[in-house]
């Protein structure tokens, strides 16, 4: 793992940069799923009725808006896998693991852990200081 930057080297100001880089994570995650979920469409509010309209054209903009607000449904969850796994960091921070936090920080590796395997991979390195 790498270490910290030099003008970071007081574990004290690593600790409150690695504050600042999750909640700047999580405040743009919450505006990513504020834009999405703006263009979630209510098919109760257009009058289409998809019983009545299940041949034809209200069938297919029905079948369309309900694929739209799929993939929104989708994007959300992503998001919040994503800010779960922020929470874990944030919540086991601290001054002996927050070189191995940053590092899984930097490029999102974070990402490519579950829950359980960040905070696995948080244990395992707090239990080698």
């Amino acid at each position: 793992m790498k270490t910290a930057p030099d003008n970071l080297s007081n574990p004290l100001e690593l600790i409150d940069r690695i504050y600042e880089i999750i909640d700047s994570k999580i405040q743009y995650i919450d505006y990513q799923t504020e834009m999405v979920t703006s263009s979630f469409i209510d098919i109760n509010t257009l009058g289409i009725d998809p019983s009545r309209d299940a041949i034809g054209r209200g069938a297919s903009i029905t079948q369309s808006i309900m694929a739209n607000n799929r993939r929104i449904l989708e994007k959300i969850s992503e998001f919040s896998a994503t800010t779960k796994l922020l929470l874990v960091l944030r919540s086991e921070l601290e001054g002996t693991n927050a070189p191995v936090i940053l590092e899984l920080l930097t490029d999102n590796k974070f990402i490519q852990l579950t829950d359980q395997e960040l905070q696995q991979l948080i244990k395992r390195n707090k239990d080698q200081e």
